[in-house]
């Protein structure tokens, strides 16, 4: 079966695409409050914000991205498809607020303020600049000559990791490791049962891979070679 592609119209796709329609943004604001706060913690263990940005890498990337999206509640998709519909619409027009009065803060957007106003910022960061720097990229156009320049621009893997190499961590090492954050999480109020399995799950793999490993030295690795 071929597939035909179809190219519409900018003002259509609120209209077809309900994605566009809040499940989207809300996606971003969830991928952007990651990333503010791997910034603040990155700050926190004395780094600036240029270097703390360097340290980021593609895999962060894609695991910030999957999180974004799980954290996508299933009602702010339903009601995407309400919007569709025309549902929602009626009712936003008979409680709609005049039009000289200022929007208000949505909720959503008040805890990317906060930390936004905890990174080293000439000035207090507003309700108005979380909501541009979430749909500003809306307004980012790409004409087909953009694209080919995307698309013949060489690639640069030198940024995808940072310098040096990641040292192996053992499974002693990680056993002793997990066995901690297992400790902490069980202290956690807000910790649920599929949590503490998971992590029991990982600590019996590591104890496992552990005592393997250990298995399949010989007598003889436990005495230093004679001169």
């Amino acid at each position: 079966m071929a597939l035909e592609p179809y190219f519409c119209l900018q003002t259509l796709l609120a209209l077809i695409q309900p994605l566009d329609q809040g499940v989207l943004e809300t996606f971003k604001r969830n991928y952007k409050k990651r990333l503010l706060r791997n910034l603040l913690e990155k700050l926190e263990d004395g780094l600036g914000v240029t270097d703390a940005l360097k340290l980021i890498t593609m895999k962060d990337v894609v695991y910030w991205v999957s999180e974004a999206w799980d954290n996508v509640r299933e009602d702010t998709i339903r009601r995407s498809w309400r919007k569709l519909f025309g549902i929602e619409k009626a009712s936003r027009q008979e409680t709609a607020a005049p039009e000289n009065q200022p929007r208000a803060c949505p909720p959503e957007n008040e805890e990317l303020v906060n930390l936004c106003n905890h990174l080293p910022v000439a000035e207090p960061i507003s309700a108005e600049d979380i909501s541009e720097w979430i749909n500003g990229d809306e307004d980012q156009a790409l004409t087909d000559d953009v694209i080919i320049q995307m698309l013949n621009q060489p690639e640069d893997d030198d940024n995808d990791e940072p310098d040096g190499a990641t040292e192996k961590i053992s499974h002693t090492e990680g056993l002793r490791t997990i066995e901690g954050a297992l400790a902490y999480i069980e202290q956690q109020e807000t910790a649920t049962t599929n949590d503490l399995v998971w992590l029991r799950r990982w600590r019996n793999r590591a104890a496992s891979l552990r005592s393997s490993n250990l298995s399949q030295k010989t007598i003889t690795d436990f005495f230093g070679k004679k001169d």
